[in-house]
């Protein structure tokens, strides 16, 4: 898999529902007080059809695959408590990225975790094997093909939760504990990725990477996409947005 054409739908941003009462994550209590705005119904995917339209109107714009976080807050919204259909919807929408003859990886956390887990979950060691039991499960269900991505930014969780101040747990200079949380998020992805069900899914280093995302996002990790939401349609943002197939 080359760099060329990738993009990327982070669930929190694109889908929608998250931070309610029903589906909290580490940046719930912000939202709550105001400090930060929420996704509220971003763009809409998670209701039905609503990835598999995103989808459908990449198809215009050359891109040769995408990278889906499968959020770990709507896959496990209660500790040890998975919930089967959150993750056979992310199943399909995998499926339908696939037979519109997209390249998939999955992601299993970019900027945001369920608020069980807590705002310092990377200086807890009980939510290590949490998140490992997370990976195991998404792993073992994804059909092949598929390439997994422990986290897309592991180094930007740590400075901006302890040394900026921009994420959970909105922390500024706490150099010692950056270190920590620093040595304790790679043990945990380590972890995961040494699981046979992750080996089983390999991704070549940096094949995913990209700064597009492929739909117009909301909230704190809201990014301006490819795609944005109009109605029940998907339009091109820009033309200085599109990309040449080749």
């Amino acid at each position: 898999m080359g760099t060329r054409g990738w993009a990327t739908l982070d669930g929190y941003a694109v889908e929608g529902g998250f931070d309610t009462d029903e589906l909290t994550t580490c940046w719930s209590p912000a939202v709550a007080l105001g400090q930060v705005a929420g996704p509220g119904a971003a763009a809409g995917l998670w209701a039905p059809g609503g990835y598999e339209a995103a989808l459908d109107a990449a198809a215009p714009l050359g891109i040769d695959g995408v990278r889906i976080t499968l959020e770990w807050a709507r896959l496990e919204p209660r500790a040890g408590r998975p919930d089967e259909a959150a993750l056979a919807r992310y199943l399909a929408v995998v499926s339908a990225a696939q037979a519109a003859g997209l390249a998939v990886a999955v992601a299993l956390l970019d900027g945001t975790w369920p608020l069980w887990a807590g705002a310092e979950a990377w200086l807890l060691p009980w939510v290590r094997p949490y998140f490992v039991a997370h990976a195991a499960r998404v792993a073992d269900a994804l059909p092949a093909g598929v390439g997994v991505v422990a986290a897309v930014r592991p180094t930007w969780l740590v400075r901006a939760g302890y040394l900026t101040g921009e994420a959970p747990p909105w922390r500024r200079r706490a150099r010692a504990d950056a270190t920590a949380a620093a040595a304790s998020l790679a043990a945990t992805l380590g972890e995961a990725r040494g699981l046979a069900v992750v080996r089983a899914h390999p991704v070549e280093d940096g094949s995913v990477r990209t700064d597009r995302s492929l739909v117009t996002g909301a909230g704190p990790l809201g990014r301006p996409g490819l795609l944005t939401r109009e109605g029940a349609l998907f339009s091109a943002t820009s033309a200085s947005f599109r990309i040449s197939a080749r």
